[in-house]
């Protein structure tokens, strides 16, 4: 941010944001309804409307979210046309090694798959991931002296409010009462659990894959791994209604 200047970064991130609205207003046909694709692409502008704020692009997490978003739709509009969602990935995890479950699910998907050119590239991109870190890690080893303050860890165990807190610091909802705020960053996971068709499985594992983690080990201070959901989580909110038809003809459906 320092280098480029804040208004290049604020229309690079806005380039990003417009990106994936072309591509999930490409990816949603095959899924959702006329009204559905509507109320998603106004769920990814309120979920993007962070890069309106200069102090917030300078989380590395706000730019590893919009790319993994970028991605997903992009495999959930080809998932045979694998190279634009690895070089996406790829991108993101030369921003923030927190993209590595994406690459992962990728290769584990390919591999199931049997998409053999697919899982080279994964397994490439982690080759070079690997190789960088080791190289970051004796960069690292070779500044470290023996009165340095050691980090706490990522071990917090905060749960499911862990989760709601992160999403709510880091989209609009921060300006509400924070149980209100809470309240709304969870409806959009009711949402996804009603998608269905090919690409619910891949797209379910990774947005839930990515909240575990955050329930698991994000600390109170690292509210901003929230940003890393966003903004496809809230796409989730144009599929409630889909949700509640579905909870309600499994409640109201006669006894087999």
């Amino acid at each position: 941010l320092a280098k480029f200047g804040a208004k290049p970064m604020q229309f690079a991130a806005l380039g990003l944001l417009l990106a994936n609205l072309v591509a999930w207003a490409a990816a949603l046909p095959a899924i959702l309804k006329p009204v559905e694709r509507i109320g998603a692409l106004l769920g990814l502008v309120l979920a993007g409307a962070a890069i309106g704020s200069i102090d917030l692009l300078g989380f590395s997490e706000l730019w590893c979210g919009l790319l993994l978003s970028l991605a997903l739709a992009l495999r959930l509009h080809r998932p045979e046309r694998w190279w634009p969602v690895v070089l996406a990935v790829g991108i993101a995890l030369a921003i923030r090694e927190l993209a590595l479950p994406f690459a992962l699910l990728g290769a584990a998907f390919a591999l199931w798959q049997r998409r053999w050119r697919e899982l080279a590239a994964w397994g490439l991109l982690l080759a070079l991931f690997a190789g960088g870190l080791v190289l970051h890690a004796q960069a690292v080893m070779a500044e470290i002296r023996p009165g340095d303050i050691v980090s706490p860890g990522w071990s917090a165990g905060q749960g499911l409010r862990g989760l709601l807190t992160a999403l709510a610091y880091t989209t609009v909802w921060q300006q509400a009462p924070l149980p209100w705020a809470m309240l709304a960053c969870l409806i959009p996971a009711l949402g996804w659990l009603a998608l269905s068709g090919r690409g619910a499985p891949f797209a379910l594992l990774l947005l839930g894959g990515y909240a575990l983690m955050l329930a698991l080990f994000a600390r109170p201070d690292n509210f901003y791994w929230g940003f890393v959901l966003l903004p496809a989580w809230f796409i989730g909110y144009a599929l409630i209604p889909r949700a509640l038809g579905q909870l309600v003809r499994a409640i109201t459906a006669p006894p087999r």
